[in-house]
């Protein structure tokens, strides 16, 4: 019974990466065109202005987080990687998920206080230089921890057993991923800057950011569950080339990242 639960989740999984990659530019339009419709919504409601504005705000705010996000980067990617690499238990899936999506939310806020405060154009090129550096730095480190992580695995030679995660590793990984600001999250917040919601800016990025969450969540979980169905937990040996494997997708995904800066 076991095993056609496993080939039954394993032709679910072929059959999920599949129709992402055929259907990729259609999904990532319909995102798009969702994104812009939640945006013209805000703007009619910040037009009509009325008494409850900032609740409704909120709730549109929370639903273009978790729209904008299925989109690429929030380190969705990185996330389905660890967790394929790493050996996490709910309460640590959870504590990645919080950190990368609030982090990167918190970072956006400040950028955008930043480039308020900024009144001419030489200062906004700064603020793009200090981005691009900011981005440059954690792509540099997601390798360094790829390259650690590859070293770890191949200098237990004798380890017969697949240890838990240990948290300040989830630390390491997440304040990385966090010190990469959400390009969404900023643009919404210099959209409603420039209608004079300054005030209520850090409750807007809470909200962006809780629907950021929920869904690298999502990928987190699913990345979980076809893994702990398809792997047994005494194959130390695959548990072992599936480390690898996520190790070394984390050393490509920051490359391709210093490459895309580079552009």
């Amino acid at each position: 019974m076991k095993k056609i639960i496993k080939y039954i989740v394993g032709i679910i999984a072929i059959a999920l990466i599949y129709l992402l990659i055929s259907n990729f530019n259609l999904i990532m339009y319909k995102i798009a065109i969702y994104q812009q419709e939640i945006v013209e919504k805000i703007s009619e409601l910040i037009e009509k202005g009325n008494e409850k504005i900032i609740y409704t705000m909120l709730f549109f705010t929370f639903l273009y987080g978790i729209v904008h996000s299925f989109g690429p980067g929030h380190g969705k990617t990185l996330v389905l990687t660890y967790s394929v690499k790493e050996k996490l238990n709910f309460p640590k899936l959870l504590l990645v998920s919080f950190l990368i999506a609030y982090l990167q939310g918190l970072s956006a806020y400040i950028l955008v206080r930043f480039i308020i405060n900024l009144s001419d154009k030489a200062s906004m090129m700064l603020f793009y230089d200090l981005d691009n550096r900011t981005r440059l730095i954690a792509s540099i480190l997601i390798i360094l921890i790829g390259l650690y992580n590859i070293y770890s695995v191949l200098r237990n030679k004798s380890c017969e057993h697949c240890h838990e995660t240990k948290v300040k590793n989830i630390l390491g990984f997440s304040i990385v991923l966090g010190l990469c600001p959400c390009p969404g999250v900023m643009t919404v917040l210099l959209f409603l800057e420039s209608f004079g919601l300054s005030e209520n800016l850090f409750l807007f990025t809470l909200s962006m950011s809780t629907g950021i969450f929920l869904v690298i969540l999502f990928f987190g979980i699913l990345a979980n569950t076809f893994k702990k169905t398809l792997v047994e937990e005494e194959n130390f040996k695959l548990h072992k080339i599936l480390a690898l494997v996520g190790a070394s997708l984390m050393i490509l995904f920051g490359i391709f990242q210093i490459l895309i800066l580079g552009e």
